[in-house]
């Protein structure tokens, strides 16, 4: 890949609401594709796009141009392999055109003026007409002045004859040095229409690097380590997985990640072998926007619309956020596992709720609550502790770890810590599952009670 030269600011918007992403060029197809997909560019559409900055050429982030993310990053690769003379004459010849043309400058025109620089004849250190009149007499640029005597020279407006050969040139002044142009360019490299092959967007794909970092078209992957061998396999599942998905699952699967925060290639494929447990909503960047989609879903399809423009619901949209258990992501908005995005359903903080009672379990003769529900570290009472339960491909309990990614079987809470070994997790043998023990309690109600008097129950299975 060659080094980032353009850095782009993007914007679309979709139903009222307005979306941002930036952008360093050159990128991939999948960097490309992604950016669309956190700005919700559906069917070929394309998104506004500036200039923020540019490391060759600073130049471009004060010039309006125009252009689609290929043609912006076809430019960013142009500009990537230029050498120093030849940035400098771009740097003129951009400059030129924007005296031209100060409104918009295209990416079009933009990238056909990064070929055939070296054309470009240069004359330092001259920065007017007079001073372009003396180097032509001097020089023999021009050919009448070449035939004259050299008395008739000295008689000669350096000036005129400057103005003269600038217009005959096709050239300008830029920073004390002459530019002539001539037929610059003298043939389009893009017509508008189709790219070069050379500079469409590299395509992403799945490797895993030289330090064991993976590179994919999935960004969040790129963070993870291959620390086992094995797991190259589960990368390739991964990337067969992908190629079949459609755009709106790539999306959801995207947000599922960001969201769950998987730490290893296992963790990130079993995610993506259970997305039919989640549930996503496109269209909702924000609680107020989450709002009005969940009030929509519910009021009479004669309500009028136009009244939600004018409330206030970011209020109303971080309360629904909470009770539905949704969870904000560049992509949207993504359930938990097993959790709906429009339905009210259990939060973690009616977890202390003198009303709600569990179900008593003994795990690894330590006796806890069973939540069906997943809570998170922070969110379990003060001297209690929290495992989550884990269930293989016949439904059957297997596992107790710290946090189970996918899978999810349920929380386990405790009055005292669960030693799990070197490994951090315990796995269940049929005389080490799990046992419901036929008692149901209160949080309040456990962290009161000494659990002597409870005994064992019938074996737990799902």
């Amino acid at each position: 890949m060659s080094p980032k030269t353009l850095s782009l600011e993007l914007y679309h918007s979709v139903k009222g609401e307005g979306y941002y992403a930036d952008l360093l060029l050159p990128a991939t197809d999948a960097e490309i594709t992604d950016a669309k997909h956190k700005l919700r560019c559906v069917f070929g559409e394309e998104p506004s796009a500036d200039i923020i900055s540019c490391t060759t050429v600073p130049m471009l982030a004060d010039i309006n141009t125009e252009g689609t993310l290929t043609e912006y990053n076809a430019l960013a690769k142009r500009l990537s392999v230029l050498n120093s003379e030849e940035l400098r004459v771009f740097r003129a010849v951009v400059a030129r055109k924007m005296a031209d043309e100060p409104e918009y400058v295209s990416v079009k025109n933009l990238i056909n003026m990064t070929y055939e620089l070296d054309s470009i004849s240069i004359a330092q250190n001259i920065g007017n007409d007079e001073q372009l009149g003396a180097l032509v007499i001097e020089t023999g640029m021009n050919d009448t002045v070449l035939k004259l005597p050299d008395e008739a020279l000295e008689l000669l407006d350096k000036k005129i004859i400057g103005a003269i050969q600038r217009v005959n040139d096709n050239g300008f002044f830029y920073r004390d040095s002459y530019f002539a142009l001539g037929d610059f360019p003298s043939k389009l490299i893009y017509d508008g229409v189709t790219l070069p092959d050379e500079l469409m967007p590299d395509h992403a794909t799945f490797e895993i690097s030289k330090d064991n970092t993976v590179i994919s078209p999935i960004p969040y992957l790129d963070s993870i380590k291959i620390t086992n061998p094995k797991h190259a396999v589960f990368l390739e599942r991964i990337e067969a997985k992908w190629t079949e998905m459609n755009a709106g699952e790539q999306i959801a699967f995207k947000a599922a990640l960001e969201a769950e925060h998987p730490d290893n290639v296992r963790a990130c494929m079993l995610l993506m072998y259970n997305m039919d447990k989640y549930e996503f909503c496109y269209h909702a960047p924000t609680p107020e926007a989450f709002a009005k989609e969940y009030l929509l879903k519910y009021l009479p399809e004669n309500f009028d619309r136009k009244l939600l423009e004018t409330a206030n619901l970011c209020a109303l949209g971080n309360a629904l956020m909470d009770r539905t258990c949704a969870r904000a992501t560049e992509y949207g908005l993504i359930s938990t596992e097993g959790g709906s995005i429009f339905n009210i359903e259990f939060t973690p903080a009616d977890l202390m709720h003198d009303t709600f009672e569990y179900d008593v379990i003994e795990v690894c003769d330590k006796k806890g609550l069973f939540l069906i529900q997943r809570i998170k570290t922070e969110e379990v009472p003060e001297g209690h502790y929290k495992y989550d339960l884990q269930y293989d491909e016949d439904g059957y309990i297997c596992a107790l770890k710290p946090f189970v990614y996918a899978e999810h079987a349920g929380t386990v809470i405790t009055k005292e810590p669960i030693d799990l070994g070197d490994d951090g997790e315990i796995h269940f043998t049929e005389d080490t599952s799990p046992n419901f023990l036929g008692e149901s309690m209160t949080v309040k109600e456990f962290a009161e009670s000494d659990m002597s008097d409870l005994s064992d129950g019938m074996e737990m299975s799902l």
